[in-house]
């Protein structure tokens, strides 16, 4: 399943909402070589602290994302300098299957280009969002047709304020009203991991985020 040159995010666990991205270097019997992982928020080198839990996100070789957790074990010297983390067992990798990716109701931002030049380009927002395709509002002097392609920027708020872009080629399934409003679904297409998993990130996170609100409501 974990491939060499994988693109991995890791957050600690102690750290909610702190991500890194990183890739795989090599693998033995016990543990998993990475290069020094960079922050999505500041862009620079992170540091990890011998015994620092993380939860993963990797994109596998099947084309399918898993999460595991891990532990930071300790540092070596390769090609290149790399941080050692715990390999998990197999039962302990989740497989997301795209049936089960969690698909939320939110308002992102999100810009669409017509890459054939049928329709101008628009600014909207998404009515809900997956990590396979979104339903966003279309405005009324906008003709988008069913099975149309399209190219698609994302703009999906982090917890700690910043903004995380992703730009995905995508393709109109259905325009359909609903009270009043135009709406499109749309499918991502040919997805690279790092933006899958940026996506699949978003979603967990804002669903956590609805459970903790209703939790206090209640």
């Amino acid at each position: 399943m974990l491939e060499i040159g994988s693109v991995m995010t890791l957050e600690p666990l102690d750290q909610p909402g702190d991500m890194y991205r990183c890739k795989l270097v090599s693998m033995d019997e016990a543990t998993i070589s990475i290069d020094y992982p960079v922050s999505e928020t500041t862009g620079k080198t992170g540091f990890l602290v011998n015994g620092t839990l993380l939860s993963c996100l990797v994109v596998g070789s099947d084309q399918n994302p898993y999460r595991f957790e891990t532990a930071v074990m300790g540092r070596r010297k390769e090609n290149i300098p790399v941080i050692l983390l715990k390999l998990p067992q197999k039962n302990d990798i989740l497989k997301i299957q795209r049936r089960q990716y969690v698909r939320i109701d939110t308002d992102v931002n999100v810009a669409v280009h017509s890459p054939d030049g049928v329709f101008p380009a628009f600014v909207s927002v998404t009515s809900d969002l997956s990590a396979g395709g979104a339903a966003i509002i279309i405005p009324e002097d906008i003709e988008i047709e069913e099975r149309q392609p399209l190219t698609v920027w994302l703009s999906l708020p982090l917890q700690d304020g910043t903004i995380s872009y992703v730009k995905m080629d995508s393709e109109s399934i259905r325009v359909y009203e609903e009270s009043g409003v135009k709406k499109a679904t749309i499918q991502f297409l040919n997805m690279n991991d790092l933006s899958l998993q940026k996506i699949i990130r978003f979603c967990f996170d804002q669903q956590i985020l609805t459970r903790k609100k209703e939790a206090a409501a209640e």
